[in-house]
């Protein structure tokens, strides 16, 4: 996973896993921003365990996943695109909560 700056972060791999049109992300480690008391999402704080599920449609992956016992409002979405040729995903991954959000982006490849 890579920052918007484009600096890879260390030790967060993130696991791409392609069912027919299914599509599941998993990254244990996506950094994350917390709200701030002048109401933006400065503040570090620990990484968050990111977990979306979404559709192919064509080599395009998107989805909103909001976890089943999350409770909290929380959320994450994936955007991105899936070349099967190469077994490749690169795309952004995004979680919001009232408390927090993160952005990281991803270029993954089957090993």
């Amino acid at each position: 996973m890579y920052l918007a700056s484009g600096a890879k972060i260390a030790n967060a791999p993130a696991t791409i896993s392609v069912v027919g049109i299914k599509v599941t992300i998993k990254a244990p480690r996506l950094p994350a921003k917390g709200l701030s008391p002048s109401g933006t999402y400065r503040v570090p704080r620990a990484p968050i365990a990111y977990e979306s599920k979404g559709t192919l449609k064509g080599n395009t992956v998107s989805g909103n996943y909001a976890p089943p016992l999350g409770g909290t409002g929380e959320y994450f979405v994936a955007k991105g695109t899936f070349f099967p040729a190469t077994m490749t995903f690169v795309g952004k991954l995004s979680v919001v909560t009232r408390g927090y959000q993160g952005t990281s982006t991803v270029r993954a490849k089957k090993a």
